[in-house]
């Protein structure tokens, strides 16, 4: 419990930074946002919703670092399971690994998973008060059914955080 309070207090004061200045960039482009220390640091991409919705594929960024977690991401991006939806609780504060978007994952309870019950699929919240809806309807669990899972990187042991093979 202390290792999440860790992780949430450092959200929260990274929140504050981000939402003076440095979060302002591109949602969730590769190359913009500065990696985690430690664990491993997943990319998932969200395709296109279908007309009449105008937005383009989005991309969001996961740092896992339970030991679960970074065992079901790894073994997704081996292929030696067919799990893709990151799953997981939110938090809807800004933190500089998922930069341009107003929420995050928890870092101590996502995981990479095969399936997830429906009432936690969807798109990303693209404000606070769509997170703010995934918290006060679903307990703020979130599972993005559709997400395609497209980099992962090992940053336990080197903070380059080189990408994993797949």
């Amino acid at each position: 419990m202390f290792a999440r309070a860790e992780v949430l207090r450092g959200a929260w004061a990274w929140g504050a930074v981000c939402l003076l200045a440095a979060c302002q960039g591109s949602r969730g482009v590769p190359g913009d946002c500065p990696l985690p220390q430690g664990g491993v640091y997943a990319t998932f991409r969200m395709p296109a919703p279908p007309p009449p919705v105008e937005r383009s594929a989005e991309e969001f960024h996961v740092w896992l670092i339970s030991s679960e977690g970074i065992s079901s991401a790894i073994d997704a991006w081996q292929g030696r399971t067919a799990a893709h939806i990151p799953a997981g609780f939110i938090v809807c504060a800004p933190v500089e690994w998922n930069c341009g978007w107003v929420w995050h994952f928890d870092p101590a309870t996502v995981k990479v998973v095969e399936a997830a019950i429906e009432l936690c699929d969807g798109g990303p919240p693209h404000n606070v008060a769509e997170c703010q809806s995934l918290i006060d309807n679903v307990g703020g669990q979130f599972c993005p059914w559709s997400a395609q899972f497209i980099d992962l990187r090992d940053c336990r042991d080197d903070a380059s955080c080189p990408a994993m093979p797949h």
